[in-house]
């Protein structure tokens, strides 16, 4: 079975709290996560991407040409806020899971899209 896109947010906290968190950067991001607004918008891209997946099981919503495209312009959205405020969340990390969150959803072209 596949990941859903809120498992991927949350094996990759999970991980960094396992392997690394006596690094100072990764205790103020997992500290960081529940209360940051970007954080909170990353885990609603996922939850959209999870819910389309559950509705359409046959389908990617990164195939979709309405919401799909409305979706990955909002994830690229959320991926420009990362240049603001933070809250201590690590960006390069909300990067990265912005880049696995859509790939799981079908969008192998995020980059160009």
């Amino acid at each position: 079975m596949t990941a859903t896109c809120k498992q991927i947010i949350k094996k990759t906290n999970a991980t960094l709290k396992r392997e690394q968190y006596h690094q100072t950067w990764v205790q103020r991001h997992c500290s960081a996560w529940n209360r940051a607004p970007v954080a909170k918008l990353i885990e609603a891209l996922a939850d959209y991407a999870d819910c389309y997946a559950v509705q359409f099981p046959d389908s990617k919503l990164g195939d979709d040409g309405i919401l799909g495209d409305a979706w990955v312009d909002a994830l690229k959205g959320v991926r420009v806020l990362l240049n603001g405020e933070l809250m201590n969340l690590d960006g390069g990390t909300c990067d990265g899971l912005i880049l696995d969150i859509a790939k799981n959803a079908g969008v192998e072209d995020f980059e160009t899209r």
